[in-house]
């Protein structure tokens, strides 16, 4: 995704526009035939070297998605998968990996990550289905299919039709076999179901819209694989001319600087003009990260924070020397009043108090904001996103709701991964006064860890985006030393995650007639050590083995 800047930088930190009028380009064109599929609707660059064509077909159970990965690359594989849900992280993914054979055949494996690491061969039936290939002097493409629904939730990954973008995954590498992909790889966020819709422009081109940019001002990004930078403070817009209120924000990278972005965070300062002191996490955005748009008539209000900053986060994976940036974030704003005020209520550990060190090996901490200070708020409160935030040793986080001893839902971020922290747009949801919430976080460390607000220190804060805000302590806070408590501390042997678990074996049988599958009507004996037992089911496309 490129951008073009509204004012020249000249030196400046913050841009102000009024009546911003953006269109957002999604690098959707018209379609195209690339090969076996045909012609593809939709078409998205994801970076210069990795464009995605697909098309939604179908319907019911049988409704997939045809797509075509097309690779600046003519030789090895190529990666492609549906991420984390919530982060959007390769740990926790659904893998498929495809390669062209000596023999010109096209492979396609069906795989899941439980780690920034070589995935693990998914042992049910593919989900994935290999359709064609084609390779130019520059280029390979590779076509498959999938259905969006799946059966096996330990292993794969649902491509969901909820109106929120799917997190996707892509990688290639040039060795034959699968291997590490270095600097091949991105994660894009996009509605597969209606990319077209630009909701951003929707609200960018309202008269009352007004929009600011926070960005960087020409930072020479270190030759180091990794960096964070939180070096600017800025002033948010005055309100003179009325409350304004956020209503939208979308990261904005300088072009040509997509891979060296990974992700930013913006932050707001309660009570301090110079960017000291207690912040909240407004947003958190990756380089091609879909915008932030919330529901209509919430905003939040933004003369609450005295100052603002971006923390960016920079990986360099190649090294580079000399790479200048100005990439940031652009927030919009009206000054029309909301229907619905929003607030950030921080849980778990907000005002991070918790003391000493963090155990080695596994630990888990669990907070409580308890019924008694909910009963504080002035009304009930209705939750539309989430932002979970740990640190790099955080592995695992959620948040349950319960309404006495009845746990009403959880939400929750099974493989978290510090740098890929994103707001979960949520089917909005309602909590009562009295209800109870129970936040616990995961930690892998080695020892020597303590709480704080440093990247190598610790944190546990669940940011609930809901609206109407309560003006209270407690619909700010609630957690540790403010109304609530820990809860728990616990030593789990192994993490307990619905996705990734390892993949089931079977044993192999003595092969005997008595043993002979009873729901197979045919058996044949293929040799005394095989045999083979199937039935032919269905009709039309339909009918399978």
């Amino acid at each position: 995704m490129t951008f073009e800047c509204a004012c020249p930088l000249a030196g400046a930190k913050c841009f102000v526009t009024s009546a911003t009028k953006l269109l957002l380009l999604l690098a959707l064109v018209a379609a195209i035939p690339i090969g076996v599929n045909g012609a593809y609707v939709n078409i998205v660059t994801v970076r210069p070297e990795m464009r995605l064509h697909w098309n939604i077909t179908g319907a019911g159970a049988n409704r997939s998605i045809a797509f075509a990965l097309e690779y600046s690359t003519t030789t090895g594989w190529l990666g492609f998968g549906v991420g984390e849900p919530a982060s959007g992280s390769m740990a926790g993914a659904d893998i498929m990996v495809a390669s062209i054979g000596t023999d010109g055949r096209l492979t396609v494996g069906d795989y899941f990550a439980t780690a920034e690491s070589r995935p693990t061969a998914d042992g049910t039936p593919s989900d994935w289905v290999g359709v064609g290939y084609s390779r130019t002097a520059n280029t390979t493409i590779v076509e498959a299919t999938r259905l969006l629904a799946v059966t096996d939730t330990a292993h794969d990954r649902a491509i969901v039709d909820d109106g929120k973008p799917t997190k996707l995954i892509f990688a290639f590498g040039a060795s034959a076999s699968l291997q590490y992909h270095g600097a091949n790889r991105a994660q894009y966020s996009i509605n597969l179901f209606d990319p077209m819709t630009d909701r951003l422009a929707a609200v960018a081109t309202r008269n009352d819209t007004e929009s600011l940019q926070w960005l960087r001002d020409n930072f020479t990004i270190p030759a180091a694989v990794t960096t964070y930078v939180e070096d600017l403070c800025f002033t948010g817009p005055s309100t003179a001319g009325g409350t304004p209120y956020m209503i939208a924000a979308r990261p904005r990278i300088q072009p040509g600087n997509e891979m060296f972005v990974h992700h930013m965070v913006l932050k707001g300062f309660l009570g301090s003009a110079n960017c000291t002191g207690n912040s909240v996490d407004l947003l958190a955005t990756a380089s091609h990260a879909s915008p932030f748009i919330f529901p209509d008539g919430v905003g939040i209000d933004l003369g609450m924070f005295t100052s603002f900053t971006v923390q960016t986060h920079y990986d360099n994976a190649m090294l580079m020397a000399g790479v200048v940036d100005s990439s940031g974030v652009e927030v919009f704003y009206t000054r029309t009043p909301r229907e619905h005020k929003a607030g950030i209520l921080q849980l778990g550990d907000p005002a991070v108090r918790t003391p000493g060190t963090l155990p080695s090996g596994l630990s888990a901490f669990t907070y409580e904001c308890p019924a008694n200070c909910t009963n504080k708020w002035t009304s009930n409160i209705t939750v539309f996103a989430t932002l979970q935030h740990m640190h790099k040793t955080g592995v695992m986080m959620r948040t349950q709701y319960a309404r006495g001893e009845n746990v009403l839902r959880t939400v929750k971020t099974e493989y978290y991964d510090f740098d890929l922290q994103d707001e979960q747009l949520l089917q909005p949801f309602v909590v009562q006064r009295g209800d109870r919430m129970a936040t616990t976080c995961t930690y892998q460390t080695s020892g020597g860890v303590k709480w704080g607000i440093g990247s190598d220190d610790e944190m546990c804060i669940d940011f609930l985006y809901y609206y109407p805000i309560q003006t209270v302590l407690e619909g700010f806070y609630c957690g540790y030393n403010l109304c609530g408590s820990m809860t728990s501390l616990a030593s789990p042997a192994q993490l307990e995650r619905e996705f990734g678990t390892p993949v089931a074996t079977q044993a192999p049988t003595a092969t005997s007639a008595a043993l002979a599958p009873t729901w197979y009507t045919n058996h044949v004996t293929v040799r005394p050590e095989m045999r083979l037992h199937w039935n032919i089911t269905g009709a039309g496309a339909n009918r399978s083995i």
